[in-house]
């Protein structure tokens, strides 16, 4: 799973406007059975729980999960969090991060601290158009994020709404705005 993971990153990397961005991006399967979510570090770390990947159909939906996140990292999402909650204390964070050793109890509350905290609106639409065109770019079908807002809302069973899926804006309105994307990107 992990290499699928690394091989379907990579893919969304390397062959996208995304190797232009500068960052060194890598890609993380985390073994959490229960939490449906995916996140991204500033600077290119990326993770995607096991509950999620489990959930997941074909690489294509991985693409869009994975093209989302590296959204985030592009448009400096998570560092603006982090700048709002004040989390990096000096630069603490930032060494964190920099170490790239995600398993200190300092990088654990970092990373809590992180995921708790929730997209505005136009930052989870910018970062499905950036999936959508990562997807397209690398050949993967971009229909397929539509089904990861599916999946999504599944996974939350009415209960409260995954992360990854904002509380605003709704699945709704993001499955429109990604149909607009793809008809944007692709020409169509």
């Amino acid at each position: 799973a992990q290499e699928t993971v690394d091989i379907v990153g990579e893919r969304l990397i390397r062959s996208t406007i995304a190797r232009q961005s500068g960052y060194q991006y890598d890609f993380h399967l985390l073994a959490d059975p229960n939490v449906v979510n995916a996140f991204a570090l500033p600077g290119g770390q990326v993770f995607i729980t096991a509950a999620l990947f489990s959930r997941l159909r074909d690489e294509d939906q991985l693409a869009g999960v994975l093209g989302h996140e590296i959204g985030h990292v592009i448009h400096r999402h998570g560092a603006e969090r982090i700048a709002k909650m004040e989390l990096t204390q000096g630069l603490t964070g930032a060494a964190v991060i920099a170490s790239g050793d995600y398993n200190t109890a300092q990088a654990a509350q970092m990373i809590g601290n992180l995921i708790n905290m929730k997209y505005g609106r136009d930052q989870e639409l910018e970062s499905d158009d950036w999936g959508v065109r990562l997807m397209i770019e690398a050949g993967y079908n971009p229909e397929k994020l539509i089904d990861v807002m599916d999946i999504l809302e599944d996974a939350s069973g009415g209960q409260r709404t995954p992360e990854w899926q904002s509380s605003h804006p709704s699945p709704d309105n993001r499955r429109e705005q990604i149909i607009e994307a793809i008809r944007k990107y692709s020409g169509h």
